[in-house]
């Protein structure tokens, strides 16, 4: 039997437009979906969300992110997003992967690919998930790299999606001591990198929705 998890981090606004595409993606690969958010309290919204695609509590952290100073100080040129953003975002990653460790281990399964995907997300066409991969490879979707690689899409097996996801570890290192840009996209590029993980792209059209703002 295959087993996918698939994660969610930061926020899911928006996810209303691409719900069905993660519906159809449940059903085909009975994924396990994790969830971290940056919220100080579960509303309808969300509680609609997780019952839709069944997230259950050993599933799911809800906890309001707090940025560091020496984070709000960051900056890059070229500059690209929100510092308190792209905290919460790479601190919810890890934050998904820490639940999906917790539940590999109380359910004694390895997972065989870890996704990482956005609720906004809107498609045409479900993801197309490769189980032929290489060792040491992530797969990415083509286009959205801003100067890096598309950050809003990834996945992989669960060695190299660890390393992936605990980007957020690595913050201090990068930015403070390497000098390197505050900035998603290029960070992860430079994270993949470093730990010498091929990036192989793949063409998967999408964009996200709009009520990701609202």
């Amino acid at each position: 039997m295959t087993h996918i998890a698939l994660y969610f981090s930061g926020r899911i606004k928006g996810y209303e437009e691409g719900i069905e595409n993660l519906k159809f993606l449940k059903e085909k690969y009975n994924i396990i979906f994790f969830c971290s958010l940056n919220l100080k309290e579960i509303t309808s919204y969300e509680q609609l969300f997780f019952n839709i695609l069944e997230i259950q509590n050993d599933r799911l952290n809800i906890e309001e992110t707090i940025i560091p100073d020496n984070m709000k100080q960051l900056s890059s040129k070229p500059y690209c997003g929100i510092p308190k953003n792209i905290y919460s975002h790479l601190y919810h990653s890890s934050k998904c992967f820490e639940l999906i460790e917790t539940y590999q281990k109380k359910n004694k399964i390895i997972f065989d690919k870890i996704i990482k995907f956005r609720s906004d997300i809107i498609s045409k066409t479900s993801l197309p998930i490769d189980f032929d991969t290489k060792n040491q490879t992530i797969l990415i979707p083509d286009g959205n790299d801003h100067c890096g690689v598309n950050d809003q899409i990834a996945y992989g097996d669960y060695n190299v999606m660890k390393c992936y996801s605990y980007l957020f570890d690595y913050i201090d290192l990068y930015c403070n001591q390497m000098k390197r840009s505050f900035h998603p996209e290029t960070l992860f590029l430079f994270h993949l990198q470093r730990n010498n993980i091929s990036i192989q792209r793949f063409p998967f059209e999408y964009k996200l929705s709009n009520n990701r703002y609202i």
